[in-house]
């Protein structure tokens, strides 16, 4: 019987990390402990970029299926307009990848304005 690590980080890759909604995940994901970020793409047809000058090591690449299939995440979100994930997704599932849509994503806005108008009151 094999051990499994129930400490192990999730391997997460976010495609369309360079729009809004993709640089808030990635940059509180990159502060999650139990995360492993393995992938940032931007959206398909994009080029090589940054996330956000709040994290300048971090930069996202032209998005594959190909590169992303490479990576091997076990979990994948999409900040992608609702075209590029209805394209995208349904590829995921036929790799058996768990795909979390851009509308869910722009669900959580809200929580993401709330936090930083927090953060901005503390100061």
């Amino acid at each position: 019987m094999t051990e499994t690590n129930i400490n192990a980080r999730k391997r997460v890759a976010i495609v369309g990390a360079t729009g809004y909604s993709g640089a808030e995940l990635t940059a509180i994901l990159a502060r999650h402990r139990e995360v492993e970020l393995v992938a940032l793409f931007s959206s398909p047809g994009g080029k090589r970029a940054q996330v956000t000058p709040t994290l300048p090591d971090l930069f996202a690449e032209p998005f594959t299926l190909e590169a992303l299939l490479t990576a091997k995440p076990e979990i994948v979100f999409l900040a992608t307009p609702n075209e590029a994930s209805a394209e995208i997704a349904p590829k995921l599932l036929d790799a058996g990848m768990k795909a979390e849509m851009t509308k869910v994503i722009k669900q959580c806005k809200e929580v993401f304005v709330q936090e930083r108008q927090a953060v901005g009151a503390g100061r």
